[in-house]
């Protein structure tokens, strides 16, 4: 592997991979373990957390 991380993102979202913290954010992401396959309930999942600080 090569470290580098190719990303794409709109103008409302290009903060988020440009800033420090967004890139901290991508590369925890890449590093977590793979966790299986979980079943969503029929009432579907809500984020009750959705900030952002950049």
């Amino acid at each position: 592997e090569t470290g580098h991380v190719y990303t794409f993102a709109t103008r409302k979202l290009q903060p988020m991979i440009t800033s420090e913290t967004g890139k901290a954010l991508i590369q925890t992401c890449l590093n977590s373990p793979d966790s299986p396959p979980r079943s969503d309930p029929a009432t579907g999942f809500e984020e009750t957390d959705l900030t952002y600080q950049v």
